[in-house]
């Protein structure tokens, strides 16, 4: 590359004078990785082509790369300089996936952390199995035949440390997996111990800003600094980080969608598509994850958490400076069964096996089980030992029409703090017209689709 090659520097007003010498140096690598992948990898270059390149220097709030839900990336030119030519080209094609695959998104009540690493780990899988190296020290991934003979390779990395009791969680079959799948793998491992600064220091590569500022479950200290990146996450850089109205998330989503399927046929028509992207569009264009996951994901995403600094935190002296400590308030979640006939008892054993384990999972989550055809025949608690063993002390009856008003009116005079409410049923039902929480319903393929109210989740009883 040409040292005559100059980028105008002119849009970027925090850089010195000092600075232009590197800045200009690390844009000449980072367009010379761009033409090495327009050779080798013209998927990637043509994702990468509607990037939009910001460099900063001693930038606490963007210490390696950052990126966000418009294709702005942030780099940090002295951390760039450490990178080789060939670990350029992954670290574009890392940044650039987080976008096309719309990560970044919608962080909604995610812990910010976590859902950061789980991102890495899905990107870096398709990266590693798309032939790239990834750079240390970001998450590695291994390939590795299942049986023997497997004419498929599995992914699997490991997570040294992360798990409860310090143990290493281990995320396998990646290549199988979503990134809220990973995420919810993590979360649920995941040592309550660990503090964001320890898990951004061990496993944080990258920085990424999500488009809907969503609250994670990270909150503001006393200062009203955020516990962790702030949603935006700018670092005063004008434009980046900027919060999108669900209007605009909506077509963010869908000019991705659009560019990846163009960046797919430039590729195939040049014989160059890269092996970890295959299998992802599908996925991409028509998204599938296990029903239990999502109902895992919508109930953990609603657990509240606050600070209070009316005493210290365990660790506050072993870190030498003032640590909050969490409260975690309690969370009323109600399942109500739909026991008419129009769901199987299978599938009402296997919701209710699943809430139950996600009740374990939580002491703060308080969750009750109304049994109910159209009208309640009994109401369960579900985080007592006796409740948890479902088939044997939890009676399925009932068999009559189905109503949801009786359970409404039951759940607005008796737990009127309920936040969740999940519903299994097929949906050829009353339903209330107030309603206490957010309500999710989950229906069998056959269920009656076009009744779920509007803005309200829906999960399919898929197998």
């Amino acid at each position: 590359m040409s040292n005559d090659y100059k980028v105008d520097l002119s849009p970027f007003p925090w850089l010195k004078e000092e600075d232009y010498e590197i800045v200009q140096t690390q844009f000449r690598k980072l367009l010379a990785a761009k033409i090495l992948l327009q050779k080798q990898a013209p998927f990637f270059y043509a994702l990468i082509s509607r990037l939009n390149i910001i460099p900063v220097r001693a930038n606490n709030l963007h210490p390696t790369a950052s990126v966000d839900s418009l294709g702005n990336v942030v780099f940090n030119v002295d951390w760039l300089s450490k990178m080789s030519l060939l670990e350029t080209e992954v670290v574009l094609a890392h940044e650039v996936l987080h976008v096309a695959l719309l990560h970044l998104l919608r962080l909604g009540g995610k812990h910010r952390e976590i859902c950061n690493i789980a991102q890495d780990i899905k990107v870096n899988a398709i990266l590693t199995e798309s032939d790239f190296t990834i750079p240390k020290p970001a998450i590695q991934i291994e390939r590795y035949s299942p049986t023997y003979n497997s004419p498929t390779l599995s992914e699997k990395t490991i997570l040294p440390g992360l798990g409860q009791g310090k143990k290493d969680i281990i995320i396998d079959d990646i290549q199988k997996k979503t990134a809220d799948e990973i995420y919810y793998e993590i979360r649920k491992q995941l040592d309550q111990n660990k503090s964001n600064e320890e898990i951004q220091q061990q496993f944080q590569f990258d920085t990424h800003s999500y488009g809907d500022s969503g609250t994670s479950e990270q909150k503001q200290d006393k200062d009203g600094n955020s516990n962790g990146n702030n949603s935006s996450g700018s670092g005063n850089i004008p434009g980046f980080g900027e919060p999108l109205s669900e209007e605009q998330l909506k077509q963010k989503a869908r000019e991705w969608k659009q560019a990846i399927a163009t960046a797919a046929a430039i590729a195939r028509t040049q014989g160059k598509m890269p092996g970890g992207i295959e299998a992802l569009l599908g996925d991409l264009l028509e998204p599938k994850i296990d029903w239990r996951k999502r109902l895992w994901m919508m109930v953990s995403q609603q657990l509240p958490y606050d600070y209070s600094w009316s005493r210290p935190h365990k660790k506050s002296l072993g870190a030498g400076f003032y640590i909050p400590q969490i409260q975690k308030e309690k969370l009323d979640v109600v399942v109500t069964l739909d026991t008419s006939g129009s769901m199987s008892d299978k599938d009402l054993i296997d919701g209710l096996t699943e809430m139950a384990s996600i009740a374990s999972q939580f002491e703060n989550v308080r969750m009750q089980v109304i049994i109910f055809d159209a009208e309640i025949h009994g109401v369960y608690d579900l985080n007592t030992e006796e409740a948890r063993d479902i088939q044997e002390n939890i009676k399925i009856q009932g068999r009559g029409g189905t109503d949801h008003r009786p359970v409404g009116k039951y759940i607005e005079d008796n737990i009127p703090d309920a936040k969740v409410v999940i519903n299994f049923t097929d949906l050829y039902t009353s339903i209330p017209e107030t309603r206490i929480g957010r309500w999710i319903w989950v229906i069998p393929p056959d269920g009656d689709k076009d009744r779920c109210p509007e803005d309200e989740e829906l999960i399919i009883l898929e197998t």
